[in-house]
This record gives C-alpha cells, structure tokens and sequence, in this order.
C-alpha cells in the first residue's frame, strides 16, 4: 500500500546530486513543496504546503501529481475568462 508520506524520488537523500547549483535548487524546490509555511511564507498565509494535495510529494498516480504538468500550460480557465500560464496557477 502506497502512503502519502512515501517519497519516490526524495533529492534530499538521492545520491546522484552532487554540490552544484542545479542540484542545490532542486534541493530547495523540494524544500519549498513539502514544507512552504517556512521556505516560502509569503504564498501561504494558511499554513498550507504544496503536499497537502499533491500527495507523495507530487509524485502520486491519481493524487494530483506534478509530474509532466508544464506541457499542460497555458490553459484557458473559465473562472477567468482568459489563458492561464503555469504561473498564474501556482500563484491562484
């Protein structure tokens, strides 16, 4: 059975990454989805983070994963009434 606390792919214990900068930001990209109150509190003024519904840190089947997600951008979003880039959704 699969738990929404089991990363897959966790970078802060994956050993291919080494010290570069690329590395160091995917490092705190993950940072920021799974603990955003304290990586990036000025987003989230309820305390929520990124995993509270992308389960397993976006890496879930079915769960709202993250995986591939760019390629659906821009979309048109009726709420609006406009397109909406990749941006404007994570900031909505």
């Amino acid at each position: 059975m699969v738990t929404a606390w089991d990363v897959p792919r966790n970078p802060l214990s994956d050993r291919t990454l080494d010290d570069s900068r690329l590395s160091a930001d995917i490092r705190w990209g993950f940072r920021i989805f799974t603990n955003t109150p304290a990586e990036a509190a000025q987003f989230t003024p309820s305390r929520m983070t990124c995993n509270n519904c992308h389960l397993n840190a976006g890496q879930r089947e079915r769960s709202l994963p993250i995986v591939g997600v760019a390629g659906m951008f821009p979309e048109y979003n009726r709420r609006s009434g406009r397109l909406y880039s990749l941006t404007d959704r994570i900031a909505d």
